[in-house]
């Protein structure tokens, strides 16, 4: 994608792979699958932090006004304010809120250090 955007020309080139290895890994592969997923996470997030994090807060965020609206709904219908829509209205809302903001700050984060290695 970068040599691309570079307009690099790309040839294929033969290579001899050996796949008589002694010193393999020893990792579980669980514990190899999770730091797969944590590099690909990190690589998501360094590229397009508001799609991949800020989005999903501003979900979170609509749902956690759904339940806000139930709640009052609930609320001005038979006078009872429930404790469990409080408690998800506020846990999605802040939850939802948070990730908008680290997604903000990555995102501000990301294109510095672009703008960075670009002119260095």
């Amino acid at each position: 994608m970068v040599a691309r955007d570079l307009q690099l020309k790309i040839a294929e080139v033969p290579i001899n792979c050996n796949y008589d290895l002694k010193d393999t890994s020893t990792d579980n592969p669980v514990k190899h699958g999770f730091g797969v997923l944590s590099s690909i996470v990190n690589v998501i997030a360094e590229k397009r932090p508001m799609l991949f994090i800020g989005l999903p807060g501003m979900v979170l965020i609509m749902i956690g006004f759904y339940f806000g609206l139930t709640l009052l709904r609930q609320y001005n219908q038979a006078g009872y304010f429930s404790l469990p829509f409080t408690l998800l209205a506020g846990f999605f809302i802040i939850v939802g809120v948070l990730g908008v903001f680290i997604s903000l700050v990555l995102n501000v984060i990301s294109r510095l250090l672009r703008e960075r290695g670009e002119s260095g």
